[in-house]
């Protein structure tokens, strides 16, 4: 792994001294006139920024998204933008991104939604976004599409229960044919190898928990 992935797992984690160093950085750039973030860093900065649980660098990286749209060559801090920005912990600030949603290019969408969901809170909200905005989704981006695919599986791939195994595959029948069952029926394995494994491993995992917890009182 490269320094900045390291990093990144690091403040994904929500390690103390990683998400510190993270707000610092951009402490310095933003109040005291400090050096510009470095490109191979930024995603680390932001996300460990955000996830600081501050709100002032949510609203800088969500400043900076807008400022930037209009700025063709500007596509890779956009989505980097875009993932920390749905990784915040705050429910209602996932809700004040999902409300923009719609607004956006396909590939922006993804990433939104992508990050939302792979948060605690994030994945009941997003599923939620997905069944409320279905008939919107589908009109715009096509019945059957690839593009809609990508759309459905950033929000339900993270499914571990029998639960999530079973709205998926609602969302597969209604779905309907097109170019995007593949990527939808890919999902749908993944979902069902999620489910098998924590229903074959989640006894041994609590035991293990539970006897850690207790070895170390």
């Amino acid at each position: 792994l490269t320094r900045p992935e390291v990093l990144l797992a690091s403040v994904l984690w929500e390690d103390i001294d990683s998400v510190t160093k993270s707000k610092n950085l951009l402490n310095q750039f933003l109040f005291y006139n400090g050096s510009a973030i470095s490109p191979n860093l930024r995603e680390v900065v932001y996300t460990g920024s955000i996830l600081s649980g501050e709100y002032i660098y949510w609203q800088h990286c969500w400043d900076r998204f807008v400022t930037l749209q209009r700025n063709s060559e500007s596509y890779v801090e956009r989505m980097q933008l875009l993932r920390a920005l749905g990784r915040t912990k705050d429910a209602w600030l996932q809700n004040r991104l999902l409300s923009h949603v719609t607004m956006l290019p396909t590939t922006e969408v993804v990433q939104v939604l992508q990050a939302i969901a792979g948060t605690p809170t994030g994945g009941a909200m997003a599923c939620r976004f997905l069944q409320a905005k279905w008939f919107e989704l589908e009109s715009r981006l096509g019945q059957g599409t690839l593009a809609f695919a990508k759309v459905i599986s950033a929000i339900t791939q993270y499914g571990a229960t029998k639960f999530d195994y079973d709205e998926l595959k609602s969302l597969v029948h209604r779905f309907g044919r097109g170019d995007g069952m593949e990527i939808l029926n890919m999902t749908l394995s993944s979902v069902a190898a999620n489910v098998e494994w924590v229903a074959r491993s989640q006894m041994s995992l609590y035991k293990w928990v539970e006897s850690n917890l207790h070895s170390h009182r």
